[in-house]
């Protein structure tokens, strides 16, 4: 009997260039340069959420169904392989029969936190938690657990449950250790403001200078040059050349204020430094004391 004939070695996947960072948004999952240019798109549909596997050779982002975010893709960088791993089960705590009784909406549940999405610390589960508000706010929350080999799902509910005689539980224990995204530790160069995140070449700092509860959190921040000590606002919504120092003194402020001038960030917003000297906020990358970048989308995490 004929021996099978060999099968062509695979080719190795081609690593993303530290130099670069994936984004996800309206026009698709791209790859870009630490100065916000598109090198390679993976897809053209709207997307959101990125987040890296451990190996940084492939990302699981969040696709459309029905034109809600509610599909968990893997997307393979390598090649460029795109799959949808599990159709995320989003429905509300109580069957909608139980809202339309009490007059009220159906929740649509959805991401409303970066950091209540992420691969847990074994590289092995996506962990999402879906609400119909953020943290403060919200009154109907589910925990998802994926497996991210094979898009089993394991669910259960955080808030909501009992107002239809359901039962809550706690976070799921995959999903409950180490691997939330934003920790803000580094030590403030501004007095009487704590919360603070250094650029990875020490050269800079992110620090959180006004914070706020309105319909949701809102908050401001500056950036602050570590040789001069120079603090800069952070404007957003158009790409532009970098502004001029403020002479404000934050430190004088009323913390839960917000402060005249200066664009808000969302609590759920995400916030990663993604070289020496490039922070991402939200969809607006931050080349510090260079420009300011619009982008189009949101950067893995």
């Amino acid at each position: 009997m004929p021996e099978p004939a060999a099968t062509p070695p695979a080719a190795a996947p081609t690593p993303v260039a530290r130099e670069t960072w994936i984004i996800a948004g309206a026009h698709g999952v791209a790859e870009i340069d630490r100065e916000g240019k598109t090198l390679r798109r993976f897809t053209d549909r709207p997307a959101s959420a990125p987040r890296w596997l451990p190996d940084r050779q492939a990302v699981l982002y969040l696709g459309e169904i029905d034109g809600r975010m509610r599909a968990l893709h893997r997307l393979e960088l390598g090649d460029g392989s795109d799959r949808v791993l599990a159709t995320l089960d989003d429905a509300p705590p109580c069957k909608p029969e139980f809202y339309k009784a009490d007059d009220g909406e159906v929740p649509q549940l959805s991401l409303t936190s970066a950091d209540e999405f992420f691969v847990s610390a074994d590289g092995k589960t996506a962990c999402i938690e879906l609400s119909d508000h953020e943290a403060e706010m919200r009154e109907n929350w589910i925990s998802l657990a994926v497996d991210v080999a094979d898009g089993r799902m394991q669910r259960q509910v955080m808030m909501g449950a009992q107002d239809c005689g359901g039962e809550l539980g706690e976070r799921l224990p995959v999903c409950a250790g180490p691997g939330r995204t934003f920790t803000m530790e580094s030590p403030s160069p501004i007095e009487g403001r704590d919360q603070a995140l250094a650029s990875p070449d020490g050269s800079w700092t992110l620090v959180l200078v006004a914070s706020a509860l309105g319909d949701v959190v809102h908050q401001n921040f500056v950036l602050v040059e570590g040789s001069s000590g120079k603090r800069y606002s952070l404007p957003r919504g158009k790409s532009r050349a970098w502004a001029k120092a403020t002479t404000m003194d934050f430190g004088k402020r009323e913390f839960e204020t917000m402060i005249p001038g200066m664009d808000d960030v969302g609590g759920g917003e995400p916030i990663v430094w993604i070289g020496p000297q490039q922070l991402i906020i939200g969809r607006t990358l931050f080349v510090a004391g260079r420009a300011v970048v619009a982008l189009d989308g949101e950067p893995a995490l």
